[in-house]
């Protein structure tokens, strides 16, 4: 239905349309672009099954990418039973204290790897809604970006934002240090380091200092 409806609206619409919704293989994704049903595709629970089906599919690996079978169990109980090392992680966060999100900036926003590992904590968000059983931690985003000034952490602060709200994490100040593509060593971007190791000081203080 996503597809028809995607081809209704690119039919009346000037501007670029995205399909989503059970597609599942690049060949799927390759042929609504080719028939001119949609411009550009989603893949969500693709993603989750294997992370890297964009890169093995670009390096004419397709034979090894491990499908999704479209059984929810990512959605529901937080794990993929195709592959999957995610419980390992899933048990970490629930019993963490801290939680330190580092990432770079890829075209605005976080790699497809951590934006994985975000949808999939989804398990967590509906278990504290259902049983009230909240993430008991607290949160710091340390994210580098090549370009300087805020512009490009605005995607990647609301994603990690609402990712620990919706977990009930509680951040601190986020550390956004740009302007890599210029200095290329983030050990030289000036101020970065007390930066972090003030922000990773609040974030360890003990509960009655906050």
């Amino acid at each position: 239905p996503s597809i028809d409806v995607a081809r209704a609206v690119r039919a009346a619409v000037g501007v670029p349309v995205v399909v989503t919704g059970r597609i599942a293989t690049p060949a799927d994704a390759a042929r609504i672009v080719e028939d001119g049903i949609a411009d550009l595709v989603g893949m969500a629970r693709a993603i989750i099954t294997d992370p890297e089906i964009i890169t093995k599919t670009a390096q004419g690996r397709v034979h090894e990418i491990r499908p999704c079978i479209g059984c929810y169990t990512c959605y529901n109980n937080g794990y993929c039973p195709v592959d999957d090392d995610m419980p390992p992680i899933i048990r970490a966060i629930e019993s963490a204290s801290v939680l330190v999100v580092c990432t770079p900036v890829y075209t605005g926003t976080v790699p497809a790897g951590l934006k994985a590992v975000i949808d999939r904590c989804q398990w967590l968000h509906a278990r504290e809604k259902v049983l009230e059983k909240e993430v008991h931690a607290r949160g710091l985003l340390v994210a580098v970006a090549g370009r300087r000034g805020a512009e490009p952490f605005v995607c990647v602060t609301r994603v990690v934002g609402m990712f620990m709200e919706n977990l009930g994490i509680r951040p601190t100040g986020p550390v956004l240090v740009g302007d890599l593509d210029r200095v290329r060593d983030v050990e030289k971007i000036e101020g970065a380091e007390g930066d972090i190791r003030a922000a990773l000081r609040a974030l360890l203080a003990p509960r009655d200092e906050e």
